[in-house]
This record gives structure tokens, sequence and C-alpha cells, in this order.
């Protein structure tokens, strides 16, 4: 919670210094980290899995080396992904960025993705340990050095100490993950070509079908970059922001409960546990925890902007729309990771694809009926959708049965109608370029509907089995 505050107002006070003609530069640098690491061959997901079924063994010297061969292939396929960066900047159109500045840009993004190749290994290590206080405290550290120094350089040299910010940022983080997991186990080791054969069968068929997912969370900004100026970039970057920030919330809570599921695959007492809790949670974020983020997020994106961002102001018309897809993004769908964990990725690629062929269908019948950011939007969330639906049908009946899955698909769709109708009596003053006291009391008063769902989530949870914690 504490480092997403510090994101937070870092996204806000860029904002803040950099109007969105300017601010885009920075955003299209996002895009291009986001193609970057979408294209990897999966063995930090593989190298999770693995830690932590050795941890559960009690073998932190194989832990150890599964971390390390990760370490090194990770750092490897991020060099790779510079390739495909490349190509998209050769094609693409942003004729607002000089020569200068996209050398810097190109060099940023470069530099940000063998860093984060590395961070990202040390991350899943953590968790994979189920050493989620000191990372949770490490990343929030990271988020404040990163908050001021991007701020600092940003107002000091304007674009291009901002573009510079996050590489000093990361390299910092770097060094003070290495620094702390030495103390939990051996970092440092050799290439073992068994391990590394491990990883990469695992890694990259995983890769391959989780591919088109990884792809759709930045679709969307990729889809606004080709075909907007960088101004309209930083507007629907803005409206996206809330959204993002709500999803990393319910995410973080799930990861727990994912990790403990990998360190407990093979007692069975334990992962009906898990399974029971995992089913009370995700009741708990749809009927409670998802709607307080939303009107917080709605009070908050209004206010804030007005107050703060009035450049930014034309982003209220998309706020609400995106985060209706809180309710389908793989931050909160963590359920898929049943799949992941044991090995059933024919699924999971289907439900992928399913997912991205909508999207881009959706895109090119938007291009033929002048393309707009609320057709992006809508094909967004449309295309979460049709693969959270699926995910949750195919896994939730094997592991919970249809009693348990008829219940859960209510919940959700109840508050996803609650959300919508929500929206629906706020937009216009939500969307307006004036802020009023009575606005604001009014989005609280529009919440009353809410109230049955949380009622209906109490009820349940206090006659059935409570939420466990995660040990």
């Amino acid at each position: 919670m504490l480092a997403q505050a510090f994101k937070a107002a870092q996204e806000i006070g860029l904002r803040i210094i950099f109007p969105p003609s300017v601010y885009g530069i920075w955003n299209f640098l996002i895009v291009l980290r986001n193609l970057g690491l979408s294209f990897d061959i999966g063995v930090t997901t593989a190298a999770a899995r693995k830690i932590a079924i050795e941890n559960g063994n009690e073998n932190l010297s194989k832990a150890s080396q599964y971390f390390y061969n990760a370490f090194i292939l990770n750092i490897v396929a991020k060099i790779l992904a510079i390739i495909p960066i490349l190509i998209y900047v050769y094609f693409a159109n942003e004729s607002d960025i000089t020569g200068t500045i996209m050398i810097v840009v190109l060099t940023s993004v470069s530099l940000m993705l063998i860093i984060i190749g590395a961070t990202d290994t040390y991350a899943v290590a953590y968790q994979a340990l189920q050493k989620h206080e000191k990372f949770g405290f490490l990343l929030a550290f990271f988020w404040a050095i990163f908050l001021t120094i991007s701020i600092l350089l940003g107002y000091l040299y304007g674009i291009n100490g901002l573009l510079v910010a996050p590489v000093i940022a990361y390299l910092i983080y770097f060094t003070l993950l290495d620094v702390r997991l030495r103390s939990i186990f051996k970092v440092r080791g050799w290439l073992d070509w068994n391990i590394t054969r491990k990883l990469i069968y695992f890694g990259v068929p995983l890769k391959i079908v989780d591919y088109p997912m990884l792809f759709l969370m930045h679709a969307d900004t990729l889809i606004v970059s080709l075909f907007f100026d960088l101004k309209t970039l930083a507007i629907y970057a803005t409206a996206k922001l809330f959204f993002m920030q709500l999803s990393q919330i319910p995410g973080w809570i799930q990861n727990v409960f994912v990790m403990n599921l990998a360190n407990n695959l093979r007692s069975e007492t334990e992962l009906k546990r898990i399974n029971n809790d995992f089913f009370n949670l995700l009741l708990f974020n749809y009927l409670f925890l998802i709607p307080l983020l939303l009107v917080t997020a709605a009070i908050a994106s209004k206010t804030l902007i007005h107050l703060f961002l009035e450049s930014y102001v034309e982003s209220l018309e998309y706020v609400l729309l995106l985060m209706t897809a809180i309710y389908f993004c793989p931050q909160v769908i963590a359920i898929r990771n049943y799949w992941i964990l044991n090995k059933k990725l024919l699924k999971l690629g289907v439900t992928n694809a399913i997912a991205l062929t909508i999207f881009f269908v959706l895109i090119v019948v938007g291009y033929a009926f002048s393309l707009s950011l609320k057709m992006i939007a809508g094909a967004y969330i449309i295309a979460f959708f049709s693969s959270s639906v699926l995910v949750i049908v195919w896994v939730g009946k094997t592991i919970w049965g249809y009693k348990k899955l008829l219940l859960l698909m209510l919940a959700i769709f109840l508050s996803l109608g609650a959300h919508i109708y929500y929206a629906s009596e706020i937009s216009v003053n939500f969307a307006s370029t004036n802020l009023e006291f009575s606005d604001i009391l009014g989005f609280f008063k529009q919440a009353i509907i809410f109230i049955p769902l949380v009622m209906f989530g109490l009820i349940y949870l206090y006659f059935n089995p409570r939420l466990e914690s995660s040990r």
C-alpha cells in the first residue's frame, strides 16, 4: 500500500510539472518499456514455482541454483527484447519527438529493461520464499527513491532529467534487493544445464501461451501511441493510471495466496484450506474491496485532477470506463495460477488467445468506423471479460464445485452491475470541467447501491468458514 502511495504521488507530481504535450514523451517511454517487458522466455515465472517448491522442501541450496540460472537467463532475454522496441520505433510515427530526445528515450528504456530483468528475478525470489514483509519494505523504499529522483531531475533538467531518473532509481533498487537477499540464501552460483533446461522447458511454453495476455495488458496504450499524438497518449495514460493503481491492491493480496499454494501443492489438507480461503477472498474482493476502491478512486480522481492537473481534465471522460476493467484483469483473476502451477498451459493459452483476438477484432472494427479512445478502452475491457469468465468457470468448477462457482459468478455480476449503475449516475458531474462540493457529496450518496452487496458478503462470510490468514 505504501509503495502504491509513492507511485501515485510520483505520477501526480510529474503531471503537475509537465503538460500533456511534454509528458507524452514519458508515456511513450513507458509504452516502449511495457512492449519490451512482454518479450521474455518465462523464466521468472518458472523460477518462482521452482523456488517455492524447493523452499517448501527446505532445500534452499537447490532454490538458490534456480534463482541464479533464472537471473542470467532473464537478463539475456531483456537484452534481446530491445530488438522489437527498435522495430516498433522505426514504424511508429512520433514526429513530436526530436532525434536527440528519441536517442535518450531508447538508451534509457534499454538500460531499464536490463536492470528490470535482474530486479524481477529478485522480486519473485522474495515472494517465493514468502519474505513478503522484507520485499514490501524494499519496494516501498524503491518507489520513495524513484519519486524523489524523478521529481527532482524532472524539475531541474526537464524531460531529459526525467528520462534518466528511472535508470538511477532501478540501479539503487537492484543493489538493495541484492544486499538483503544475501542474508537469506546464496545469490551467486553457476549455470547448470539441467536447471536451465527445466526453467526453459517450463517457462517458454508458459510464455508462449501467456504472451497474448501479457501483450493485452498494455495493448491499448500501444494502439493509442500508434494512432494518436503524444498529448492524447498522455490524456489516456492519465485515465488508465487510476485503474492500474486500483488493480495492484487486490492483486498483491492474492499473490500471497498464490505463493502459499505453490508451497503446499503436495499437501492435500493445506490445499483444501487454501482453495476455501481463495474462494472467500474473491467474494471479499468483489463484494467489499473492489466497490470500496471504485468509489474512493472516483472521488480521488475527480478531486486530484481538478485541483492539481487541470491540463489533464479531458482524462475524466475515460476514468470510470477504464476502472471497469478491475473486475476482469489478470491481477484480480489470480485463480488462473492454478493452471500455471499444475502445468495446464493449453487451457491458459486458449483463454488468452481468445481475449487478444477479440481485442484486435474490435480495434479493426473501430478503425473502420473512426477509432476513438472510448472504442479502445471498450475493446480492452471486453477482451478481459471474455478471458476471465472462461478462467473462473473452467478452474472454479474443478476446485470449488458448481454451487460455489455459481455463487461467485452471482457476486461478480451483481457487483459489476452496481458499478455500471453507479458510473452512469455520476458520469455527467464526474466528466464536467467544474468541481463542486455537491458533486463529491453526490458521489457518496450514489455509493449506497453497493451497501446490499457488502451486507450479503458479510453475512455469507459470517455463517461460513472464515478467511484464514495465509501462513
